[in-house]
């Protein structure tokens, strides 16, 4: 026996030697000898051979291929596995202390095996039996150490979530739950300790700890509980964030189980018990002294003199101690402090958890943050829908108001996932009764109209789902309906279903409830939003609708034919006093479902358009007669001829008196096309009828507008010759439908008895349609919407209709006698005259380039504001037409933008920007600077425009445009423009973009564009654009000796360049990692954090190696200047010094002096510049762009947290009351009064170009300058 034991041992030590399954043989036949009666009791060997024996079963279950062998071989894994397990009976102590590693990876590999299903919680129910024999604490503190990736399903390099490995996860549990004893609860306990330290970064392998932690938590008795709650407080403030992770979501999942509410009835129960028994005790204890008072009492008298006595010799002989025992008391108070603390009887357990979770909503990291204020919304859903739960009870009103302020602070925050949890954490505390009487509708009004700007998607859906729950229940909700829907149909990407519903259900659905519930006119009160100028708005929202056969047309339309007959009727005055507008935007909606529907009420709309047209003269209102023609030419394929024929000849005679409104003129033609297809369905047909009108119209204008002129003493200044155009000539077979145009001969003087530029500009109205009626005529047939035979028009002007009509966009018309002064032509004649022959422009390429110039010298020299308006819109749409024309002429039609005029700024903006946005004109500096302009425009309304321009569509279609021109930018924004820095382009110097110079109001204007266009770019684009600057506005002055030549005149332009290239190098927009709008929130935070960390790394070395030895340069030849901008480099250089210290101390090792230098320098900058000591926090944060505004407002929070620092800066200095919000949705800049313009100044000690500083008074300068005075007396006396 003991030579085949030592042949056994020696095989299975040196197990590497054999091949195939030896080992395993081996290792069968000697398990096999244990389980003989009797054997185990040999004692050769026995530990080594059971200790090899279970490494050979792990490499067999191990080793795939012999686990895949065929049925050659007789030991299979699985039988071996299952005669080991037979042994575990008759081990002794020391055969499992000295095999207990081998069997706790056993165990182990059992887990991850599939194939061994049955044995992982026999093995280690076995092992378990073992432990608690013996050295519990350590047998299982490294079984389960071992087996600690099975319990969180988590081992890194290796793939744990697996259906083998969470069943056996959950089999070890049962195990370990169902073992009843007490030498368990420490293993167990350090089991979950170490669950929670090593909680993994992933969500998924997360959510596997918390599973596993759940159900280890939910078994342990109430005392054991109170060792686990003291260590999740302690985890809650660790430094440690995977811990502090962990903790958040632990106590968010207890918070919602049994485990509180056990807790919460066992401390009532525990504590009426206790006052029951206190109260036994106490009436017994009285009861027994009332008995012994009396007997007690001479006792005490006779012993009152002894014990005095023996006190005396106590303090004798114990008077050297008095000093310890008062440092013990010591100690023991500070424990007891401590012990207070952290064991929180006092507080019941879901008032602990639930502070813990909302403290963690302001944890430093990121991630933290956006799960704790997850965590926190989930709880606030769980109360409101568990109406009798223990965590009810923890909305107490100091509670309650932390909340509320916690969460509006985190809907500010820099992080988009932390915006997103925390609107939808919002919306569960509107939901709370007691939460939603904290809140007033003016502020949840304001917070959505804020997060509706959020450039995040996800923030934004969150913002619109929260909309569309309160606005039922918050009425100053409904006026942000169009501008919700205008925001999100901005971009087609955003139109989901959720919103489209919502749509649907606010306007569409309310609308066909009308017809039978007048009283609901909910959903005519929001047309009222999209009847304002952007009905492209609903029409988007209807072809989405419809493009998912979610709405019903029909019932719309019957609707909405229901709201015309009852406006019109006017049966109830009072209901329609309410909604005055129902005809218009009834109109409105049929005008677009025309589009869409194809079963529209034909003959309804036949008779309305009768109606129409016999009183067109006095229409009241001309916005629901453009409805009405719009419905009517998308019905007018619909109707036969019979009907359309009456329709026709009425129409040819209203257009030939031309007596309708002007802004109806052009659908009249329109419709008159459209009939002129119904009744012709051949295209030479329709030409000659077209023809034949435009004729007819010539005629009567060239008689008008030749009586006009001739009647006020004028002639026209040049008149072709010939005509190279003749009048269509009629054939001799003769059509009805052309005897309207034919025989109309009404007499000019008809027209109007006063015909002449010497009457009043009122009474000259008559003329204005007929001088519009030639430019529309122009463009007949040349709508985009145009399609088949009148697409195929083509119409000409005759040369002296376009001479007479040019003659009228002149100042002043000779007059016939020469001695006499030219006539003067009032400016609305000529408004409109240069709206007409715009349109002329747009048909003809010859025109157009002929006179273009005359355009342009009018928009530089006119004083009339509706001209200039005029051109720009004749302007912009020969540009569409002729695009190389009109080129060159781009950066004076730019200066338009800072006009002195509204009208012609906001109009200029508007036409610029869809010419670049749709290619038709390259987006080049100086038109980017004219639009940057806008920006701080004194209209609100022009300056929000162009914020939203720049930061949503300029951005999005040309995204590094800021980066590569930003240098540039600045030149123009200062009015340098004789540099390298800009670019040579025609026209340039006639910007005047008046934001140069030293004036405050422009310095704060350039820094809040800057500040804008900072927040918009990335980390890589802020990279690049601090080290443009370095190395084209501050390298040149160090490399060209450009210093010397620099003037200290705080209005020249190349010295305020400098000066913002340092403000803009010092501000925090710049900073690698600062907030920007630019956040990516696609990526994960993982790679967001890394690019982050290698990017600032990279900033640390520029700064070092290329930044900071040009300043250095740079200093010295500044020094010998005396230049002002010395006080801006060694603001640059401070605030480089404090936020790269180390850096800067490695690299000044070898050069010492220097570094010495710098630090005098600084600190003599600090002594002069800074009345009060700056401490370094204050310049780590780094200044902002922000110029006296007010910023976005935010609730200040009052629930204190021991990681996340709110506020880096102190405050350094007074500041000022912030000014009232603009009414806009965006924040816009005031420039300042020149009466303010005096009083504000930067104040140095705050290195901050955000708090606006009172300057000194008049007293305090002149004692100021009489000391400094003395001084200098007393230094040159001293000095002779």
């Amino acid at each position: 026996m003991e030579g085949l034991l030592s042949v056994l041992y020696v095989v299975l030590i040196t197990k590497e030697k054999y091949s195939g399954e030896i080992p395993v043989l081996c290792a069968d036949v000697y398990l096999n000898l244990l389980l003989l009666p009797g054997a185990y009791g040999h004692g050769l060997l026995r530990c080594s051979l059971y200790q090899v024996s279970v490494s050979a079963v792990l490499h067999s279950i191990n080793n795939e291929d012999l686990c895949q062998m065929t049925e050659a071989y007789r030991v299979k894994p699985t039988m071996l596995l299952g005669t080991l397990t037979s042994t575990f009976s008759i081990l002794d102590e020391m055969t499992v202390k000295f095999t207990w590693s081998e069997l706790c990876f056993l165990s182990y590999e059992c887990c991850l095996n599939g194939g061994l299903q049955n044995y992982p919680s026999s093995v280690f129910s076995n092992l378990v039996s073992f432990a608690l024999q013996k050295d519990t604490n350590t047998k299982m503190g490294e079984l389960l150490r071992v087996l600690l990736p099975v319990f969180c399903l988590y081992q890194e390099g290796r793939k744990m979530d697996e259906k083998c490995i969470r069943e056996n996860r959950s089999k070890l549990l049962q195990v370990l739950i169902k073992t009843d004893s007490d030498l368990l609860k420490d293993p167990i306990f350090a089991l979950i300790q170490r669950l929670i330290i090593n909680t993994p970064d992933r969500v998924d392998d997360r959510k596997n700890t918390i599973d596993c932690l759940m159900t280890l938590l939910l078994s342990r008795s109430e005392e054991e509980k109170k060792r686990v709650n003291t260590w999740l407080k302690c985890c809650g403030r660790c430094g440690i964030a995977n811990i502090r992770m962990c903790t958040v979501c632990l106590c968010t999942s207890l918070l919602m189980s049994k485990y509180v509410s056990d807790s919460v009835a066992y401390q009532s129960q525990h504590s009426q018990h206790s006052q029951h028994s206190q109260h036994s005790e106490d009436e017994m204890e009285e009861a027994k002294d009332d008995n012994t008072k009396d007997n007690t009492k001479e006792a005490k008298n006779d012993t009152q003199k002894e014990e005095m006595d023996v006190e005396e010799e106590e303090e004798k002989a114990f008077a050297g101690l008095k000093k310890r025992v008062v440092e013990d008391e010591a100690f023991e108070e500070e424990n007891t402090v401590v012990e207070r603390e952290l064991f929180f009887d006092e507080k019941p357990l879901y008032d602990v958890f639930f502070t813990l979770v909302l403290g963690r909503c302001q944890d430093i990291v990121i991630s933290i943050r956006g799960e704790a204020t997850h965590c926190v919304g989930m709880l606030l859903g769980y109360i409101n829908s568990v109406p009798d739960c223990a965590l009810r009870c923890v909305l107490d009103d100091a509670t309650a108001q932390s909340i509320i302020n916690t969460i509006t602070a985190r809907i500010n925050d820099s992080a988009v996932v932390v915006r997103r949890n925390a609107l939808n954490c919002f919306a569960e505390c509107i939901v709370n009764e007691k939460l939603r009487k904290l809140l007033n509708d003016d502020a949840i009004t304001t917070l959505i109209c804020e997060t509706l700007q959020d450039p995040a998607g996800s923030v934004k859906r969150a913002a619109l789902s929260l909309y569309y729950r309160l606005v039922p229940s918050i009425p100053t909700l409904e006026p942000l309906f169009f501008s919700i829907a205008l925001a999100m149909f901005e971009n087609a990407a955003n139109t989901d279903a959720v919103i489209l519903k919502n749509c649907q259900a606010f306007v569409f659905d309310r609308i066909i409830q009308w017809q039978h519930h007048k009283e609901q006119i909910e959903g005519w009160h929001f047309m009222e939003y999209f009847n304002s100028g952007n009905v492209y708005v609903l029409e988007s929202i209807m072809k989405a609708i419809v493009d998912k056969n979610a709405l019903n047309l029909h019932s719309l339309m019957r609707s909405c034919i229901a709201a015309v007959n009852w406006a019109q009727a006017r049966q109830d005055p009072e209901l329609l006093s309410q909604i005055p507008h129902v005809e218009v935007n009834a109109w409105l909606l049929l005008s677009l479902i025309a589009k869409f529907h194809k079963r529209m009420d034909v003959e309804f709309v036949r008779s309305q358009l009768a109606l129409l047209i016999s009183s067109c003269q006095v229409s009241p209102s001309v916005v629901r007669d453009k409805f009405i023609l719009q419905t009517a030419i998308a019905v007018a394929p619909k109707l036969d001829e019979k009907a359309v024929k009456p329709l026709y000849l009425a129409l040819v005679k209203q257009l030939l008196k031309l007596e309708m409104p002007l802004d109806t003129i052009h659908s009249y033609l329109r419709l008159y096309l459209c009939f002129l297809d119904c009744l012709y369905h051949d295209p030479k047909k329709i030409q000659k009828a077209a023809s034949l009108l435009v004729s007819k119209f010539e005629d009567k204008v060239d008689k008008i507008l030749r009586t006009f002129i001739f009647k006020s003493g004028g002639k026209i200044q040049s008149e072709a010759l010939t005509q190279s155009q003749k009048a269509p000539v009629m054939s001799q077979d003769h059509d009805p439908l052309m005897d309207p145009v034919v025989q109309d001969d009404r007499d000019v003087s008809e027209l109007h008895q006063e015909c002449s530029l010497l009457v009043a500009d009122p009474d000259l109205q008559w003329l204005f349609p007929w001088i519009f009626i030639v430019g529309e005529l122009s463009v007949l047939g040349m709508e985009e919407s145009e399609e088949g035979n009148l697409s195929k028009l083509n119409i000409r002007i005759r040369d002296k209709t376009v001479t007479l009509l040019k003659s009228l966009t002149t100042n002043s018309l000779p007059t016939v006698n020469p001695k006499q002064p030219p006539i003067l032509i009032p400016s609305c004649i000529r408004a409109h005259a240069m709206i007409s022959f715009g349109k002329l422009c747009i048909t003809s390429t010859t025109l157009a380039k002929k006179h273009l110039p005359m355009f342009i010298r009018e928009l530089e020299v006119s004083k009339d504001s509706v001209i200039r308006n005029n051109i720009i819109i004749v302007i912009g749409d020969i540009c569409t037409k002729h695009t190389s024309i009109v080129e060159r002429y781009i950066p004076t039609i730019a200066n338009c933008i800072i006009d002195s005029d509204v009208v012609v700024r906001i109009h200029s903006l508007s036409m610029i920007s869809k010419l670049v946005l749709e290619d038709f004109i390259k987006l080049k500096p100086v038109l980017l600077c004219c639009i940057l302009c806008a920006l701080v425009d004194e209209d609100d309304s022009i300056a929000a425009f162009a914020y939203h321009l720049i930061t949503k569509q300029i951005h999005r279609k040309f995204p590094k445009i800021f980066t590569t021109s930003f240098v540039e930018i600045m030149s123009i924004l200062n009015g340098y423009l004789d540099n390298n820095l800009v670019k040579k382009e025609f026209g340039a110097n006639m910007v005047d973009i008046n934001l140069g110079g030293g004036d405050r109001r422009h310095v704060n204007a350039r820094k809040r564009i800057y500040r804008i266009i900072l927040e918009l770019q990335d980390d890589e684009s802020k990279l690049q654009i601090s080290c443009k600057l370095c190395q084209n506005v501050l390298g040149p002055l160090v490399d060209n000796d450009e210093v010397e030549n620099m003037r200290n005149d705080p209005n020249a332009p190349e010295l305020n360049l400098v000066k913002d290239a340092f403000a803009v190098l010092c501000s925090k927009e710049l900073k690698v990692g600062s907030k920007t709008r630019a956040e990516d929130e696609d990526l994960p935070q993982g790679i967001l954090e890394s690019k982050k960390t290698v990017l600032t790394k990279l900033e640390k070395r520029t700064m070092l190696e290329q930044v900071l030895p040009l300043l250095v340069s740079l200093k010295l030849q500044l020094e010998k200047k005396k230049s002002i901008l010395l006080y801006d480099l060694m603001l640059y250089l401070k605030v480089i010094t404090v936020n790269f210290k180390q850096e800067m101390d490695t690299v000044f090792s070898e050069n010492p002096r220097l570094k010495r230098e710098i630090e005098y320098d600084l600190r003599h900058f600090d002594e002069k510049g800074n009345t009060t000591p700056q401490k370094p926090e204050a310049i780590t944060a780094m200044n902002s762009l922000a110029t006296p505004l007010p910023t976005r407002s935010s609730t200040p929070v009052q629930v204190a947290t021991p990681r996340l620092k709110t506020n880096l800066r102190d405050p350094l200095g007074s500041v000022q009351e912030e000014e009232k919000r603009s009414e806009s949705l965006e924040v816009h800049l005031p420039l300042p009064s020149n009466k303010e313009e005096a009083k504000w100044e930067i104040d140095a000690r705050r290195l901050s170009f955000s708090t606006p500083v009172k300057e000194k008074k008049q007293e305090e300068k002149e004692v100021t300058l009489d000391v400094d005075i003395e001084k200098k007396e007393t230094v040159k006396r001293n000095r002779e």
